[in-house]
């Protein structure tokens, strides 16, 4: 379904030119989740910001349904491509309730008209654990669990084949973080939705993951089905990241949504 072919981004900053993002391949099957991992600092969420349209790559190819993605998205490509960021408190609006942050993707894409939006809206926090009541109120009133919560609900209204998730777990405790990916599971399955997460916490990209990309110094040195990663990683990189959190080796591999 994507289809990413020599891709590259760089930065500046004071005067210093970074390249974040070198000549990467990646692709994602419809349905799939494939796992980014990698230190902080790698170019992860470089990467995550050149598939969802908010950078410009300076050179190379993106491909969705075998459609190349140019330097101006279709509004179409914008709704199929969706983006959960790390912290849900500041990629929400916290002057805007709940169901006017959901309607705002409406607004853009309307398959919903406005005088279906509020049963919608209320469908949609059902969907993700939350009440009709969460509706009405502003972000500074939600707990951080459901908060992220809404922002899945957001990515989801305007019914996207990829859902790229940056970090979407990290700031949560480990129980919220549970209870967001056995969400996120339930979804992909539901909707046959591929998802990118990217994440620099080993575990949990073992218990989600299809493939796992290993992305290091801009770069994707090593990409495979999860277990063969994990369990025979060809690459020093890593084995150097594996080596580093060997409590992994102790924890049970969770069901992948299927």
């Amino acid at each position: 379904m994507l289809k990413v072919e020599a891709l590259n981004f760089s930065y500046s900053r004071g005067g210093h030119r970074t390249h974040a993002v070198k000549s990467v391949d990646l692709t994602v099957r419809r349905g799939e989740v494939l796992g980014i991992v990698g230190e902080s600092g790698c170019g992860k969420s470089s990467l995550a910001r050149c598939l969802v349209g908010l950078v410009q790559p300076e050179s190379g190819s993106i491909a969705l349904n075998a459609q190349e993605l140019g330097r101006r998205w279709r509004r179409e490509q914008h709704r199929a491509v969706q983006m959960v960021f790390q912290d849900p408190r500041s990629s929400l609006n916290p002057r805007m309730t709940v169901f006017q942050q959901i309607n705002e993707g409406w607004k853009t894409h309307p398959e919903i008209k406005p005088p279906d939006a509020r049963r919608a809206a209320a469908d949609l926090l059902a969907r993700v654990g939350l009440l009709p009541e969460h509706l009405d109120r502003r972000p500074e009133a939600l707990s951080g669990g459901q908060a992220q919560r809404v922002s899945i609900a957001r990515a989801l209204a305007v019914s996207p084949q990829l859902l790229i998730c940056d970090e979407a777990v990290s700031a949560l405790d480990v129980s919220v973080q549970t209870q967001v990916l056995s969400l996120l599971a339930e979804i992909r399955r539901e909707l046959n939705l591929a998802i990118i997460f990217i994440s620099h916490d080993l575990g949990v990209v073992r218990q989600i993951s299809d493939r796992v990309a290993v992305m290091y110094f801009g770069e994707i040195v090593e990409t495979g089905e999860t277990e063969t990663v994990f369990e025979r990683p060809s690459h020093d990189y890593t084995r150097q990241l594996l080596s580093a959190a060997l409590d992994l080796a102790d924890e049970p591999v969770a069901a992948r949504g299927r």
